[in-house]
């Protein structure tokens, strides 16, 4: 999206990851929505720390307003459970989105 300035750490996100949120953003614009990000921080030639999101999961179960989101326990033990589907190495990095006017 934009070039970060030398105190931010680089974040690139899979296009795929990037559509799916759009897609879960849009389905109800009543409410909140999120999920998790999985992903990993690596670092470049330089030592300089990066990181990349390969793959998200929606949160199925949740407690949400127009402006606010809260994980259940089931979302987290279902996010859990198909976390488990993906590579040991990718960390989960929590998403909320909401989707805004254009």
């Amino acid at each position: 999206y934009e070039q970060p300035n030398q105190n931010e750490i680089p974040v690139f996100l899979d296009f795929d990851v990037m559509l799916d949120m759009e897609r879960h953003a849009a389905s109800d614009k009543n409410v909140e929505l999120g999920g998790v990000l999985l992903g990993g921080q690596f670092h470049d030639e330089e030592g300089k720390p990066f990181v990349v999101i390969t793959d998200s999961l929606r949160a199925k179960h949740y407690e949400s307003t127009k402006g606010s989101f809260k994980f259940t326990k089931e979302a987290w033990t279902e996010i859990t459970k198909e976390r488990n589907e993906f590579a040991e190495d990718l960390a989960i990095r929590r998403q909320n989105y909401q989707e805004t006017s254009r």
